[in-house]
């Protein structure tokens, strides 16, 4: 199983679209698992408010070879996390 972690880098300048920066990694991620025929990879998302998570789960409800995802409680992450599997 891969795992990414989307939190921003510190070195990152957070005013320059960071949620269009982190979805843009999240689908580069799935690209590079799928072809490499990984079939589980977590997503590291936070807590926070939200928007990132809802955004990585509006992602994966309209995409082909996710098979199923959620967002479950892991002792290393908490409630920040989201498991994917790949069809």
């Amino acid at each position: 199983m891969n795992i990414i972690d989307l939190h921003l880098d510190k070195r990152i300048n957070k005013t320059d679209y960071p949620l269009e920066m982190q979805l843009s990694i999240l689908e580069k991620e799935i690209d590079m698992s799928i072809v490499s025929g990984v079939s589980e990879l977590r997503v590291i998302h936070g807590i926070g408010s939200g928007v990132l998570k809802n955004e990585v789960h509006r992602i994966l409800s309209n995409h082909d070879n996710v098979l199923y995802y959620c967002n479950e409680y892991h002792p290393s992450y908490g409630n920040g996390s989201t498991i994917i599997i790949f069809k």
